[in-house]
């Protein structure tokens, strides 16, 4: 079993930055599991549609889009340091996006999941194809021996196979009609992807010039107002299928991300780093500003991701980090961190186990031994949504360190 130092491979990776992945996972965790439970304090919930504000659980997701975003540079440069061929880096993007936009296809049209048509319970095939998922994302360890690496190919095969015949025989049920896998807003996870992608082939053309892409994501975030007021006949398709006001605001949030990643990438000296503590401060918070003063002109939405809505939490999102980086890189405050630590390294499994736990306890029907308090909402609810949360997190943390770690 390897130990969480061991696994975060040298000085590739910020120590500071999987800290924050982490506690924004914590709070993903926590926040779906008190979604709709009554008795739950305002800021725990996600706000309504018409509501012009944020509470903490609306800032999660574009938390983790910023994330996405700082790690590009990380995981880029280092390729394009090495001289890799344009095409290679090229394909790594799009597997990678691919990956994220299928699995949030899945999950997404698992609500309208016909049980009738497919013809196995949905808590087997959502079963199943966390199975399949686990087995073709899995990071293998570097072995020697040929029956071993024939092993791991025939695992990431097998689950290949497995997640193909899922996708053909999967049917769902929309307002009485059979229907086959439908894109709808892609969800969490394909946003994700496509966000990626786009910051990722930005980053990859403007060769990391921080400028050139503040300039774009200024422009991604000035995209939102015509799309608003309407947009001419030939756009239109495009809209229908991706969404261009929310696809933008969402890539803008992620090239936020990207800048602060290039900033600490080249952070090394002391002096170095105290030019990044100021950057990320006046960064931050001029983002933050920027979203009040763009505030009175569609408001704060998540589920709209308006244009003032990004660069408030992209503002709110650069502090934190910086106040994590402060902490750890800075002072070497490390150890109150390190329960954080094996959700960040590992964040798409910590995003998946609760409903992987889920459907297990339908096909055990051990769901009341663990969630007693699943209507019951107040104090009780809430402390049962905190055990849940820590299970999945104690999970996370032995499944990590016995190397079941999911990369896109």
């Amino acid at each position: 079993m390897r130990t969480i130092t061991e696994l975060q491979s040298g000085g590739s990776r910020l120590s500071s930055l999987d800290a924050f992945r982490g506690f924004d996972i914590f709070l993903m965790i926590l926040v779906n599991y008190l979604a709709d439970m009554k008795g739950i304090p305002f800021f725990l919930q996600h706000a309504q549609a018409k509501f012009n504000g944020f509470t903490l659980a609306d800032t999660v997701f574009p938390g983790f889009l910023f994330i996405v975003g700082v790690s590009i540079p990380f995981a880029l440069s280092k390729r394009m340091n090495q001289r890799e061929a344009t095409t290679a880096i090229l394909k790594h993007i799009i597997i990678r996006s691919a990956a994220l936009i299928m699995l949030g296809v899945l999950l997404l049209n698992s609500s309208s999941y016909s049980a009738q048509y497919t013809g196995i319970s949905k808590a087997w095939w959502m079963t199943l194809m966390y199975l399949g998922t686990i087995l073709v994302w899995n990071i293998y360890p570097k072995v020697n021996k040929p029956w071993q690496k024939y092993c791991f190919q025939g695992l990431r095969l097998f689950g290949t196979l497995l997640l193909t015949v899922l996708i053909i025989i999967f049917r769902g049920e929309i307002s009485g009609e059979t229907v086959w896998l439908r894109h709808s807003y892609w969800g969490i996870l394909g946003i994700i992807g496509w966000s990626y992608l786009n910051a990722s082939l930005l980053y990859l053309f403007t060769g990391g010039s921080k400028y050139k892409l503040l300039t774009a994501m200024l422009l991604l975030v000035a995209t939102y107002i015509p799309v608003q007021y309407g947009l001419p006949c030939w756009l239109k398709p495009v809209n229908a299928f991706l969404n261009m006001g929310t696809f933008a605001t969402h890539t803008a949030i992620v090239l936020a991300g990207t800048m602060a990643g290039i900033t600490l990438m080249n952070c090394h000296s002391p002096e170095q780093k105290r030019k990044c503590l100021w950057f990320m401060l006046l960064f931050g918070s001029s983002l933050l500003m920027a979203g009040f003063m763009l505030r009175p002109l569609f408001g704060f939405s998540k589920i709209r991701c308006t244009d003032s809505f990004a660069l408030a939490t992209s503002g709110l999102c650069c502090l934190v980090l910086l106040l994590f980086y402060y902490l750890i890189e800075i002072k070497g405050w490390k150890k109150w961190s390190y329960w954080l630590l094996p959700i960040g390294i590992n964040p798409l499994l910590a995003y998946i186990l609760p409903d992987i736990l889920g459907r297990l306890f339908n096909l055990t029907g051990t769901g009341k031994w663990f969630w007693p308090y699943l209507s019951a909402g107040g104090i009780s609810g809430f402390l049962n949504a905190a055990a849940m949360t820590l299970i999945v997190l104690t999970l996370t943390t032995f499944l990590t360190k016995w190397r079941i770690i999911l990369r896109m």
